[in-house]
């Protein structure tokens, strides 16, 4: 679709300036189109300029690589220096839970980086948004971090808010908590109620659709997964799971 656009990006890439550089990557990877070589001169490029990228360039470029699973580890290692120089200060909560995220997908290990994100997510944890609660957990388990300050105060404050969440956001906070073996967190709890509610309001409007824990509207084909992964990591952390599988599972 593009054309010669990549052929021409890659020789021109070392001119890019770090905004240019992070919305080509970002642009790629929305549309998952790999490209090596040019995400090579990018990721050239980019450490070349990283004190001057902003932090959503940082984050996002990060994001990208990983949506692609280019595991570059150079780059990962600049971006995650240039966020501890900068102490995550400034890091929007989209940009902490996008960076966590980038990292955990290339499982790229970085404690000092998510020590960072975690104390500026603390101090910022009543802006997240259902989905940076379940990226952001969701990233700190997959690299065994569980037991960092960040998960009970994610924990704290997404319980009040845990009907704005959808399937994936239910599914990954759940297994975020169980994996880590935060077996009687009071989220988990939380997110057991919900599901089953969601579960056994849909079922009972349409049969068909009783896999799903997507919150007023029809399921959809990830609900499946993410109905199974809530279910697991109910089983997991030992919670009472008869009666969710009961609405859970057709028979």
């Amino acid at each position: 679709m593009f054309g010669s656009l990549p052929t021409r990006a890659v020789t021109l890439a070392h001119q890019f300036g770090p905004q240019s550089i992070s919305n080509t990557a970002w642009a790629y990877a929305t549309l998952q189109l790999p490209d090596q070589p040019l995400f090579d001169a990018l990721s050239a490029a980019a450490i070349r300029k990283i004190a001057e990228t902003t932090n959503q360039d940082l984050s996002n470029t990060a994001w990208a690589f990983a949506s692609l699973a280019f595991r570059d580890f150079p780059l990962l290692d600049s971006i995650a220096r240039q966020a501890i120089q900068r102490e995550c200060r400034d890091y929007g909560v989209q940009d902490l839970a996008n960076s966590a995220w980038a990292f955990a997908t290339l499982y790229y290990t970085h404690g000092p980086l998510f020590d960072g994100i975690s104390s500026r997510a603390i101090q910022n944890i009543s802006e997240f948004a259902p989905l940076n609660f379940g990226n952001t957990a969701w990233a700190f388990a997959k690299l065994c971090f569980g037991d960092n300050p960040l998960l009970p105060a994610i924990s704290s404050s997404a319980m009040p808010r845990i009907r704005e969440f959808d399937a994936r956001g239910l599914s990954n906070t759940a297994w975020s908590f169980a994996w880590s073996l935060l077996l009687h967190d009071p989220l988990l709890d939380a997110i057991s109620a919900e599901a089953k509610n969601r579960i056994a309001a849909t079922a009972e409007n349409d049969p068909s659709l009783e896999l799903s824990i997507e919150s007023g509207s029809a399921a959809n084909a990830n609900s499946h997964v993410y109905s199974h992964g809530t279910l697991w990591s109910m089983w997991r952390s030992s919670r009472p799971v008869a009666e969710f599988y009961v609405v859970c599972c057709p028979r």
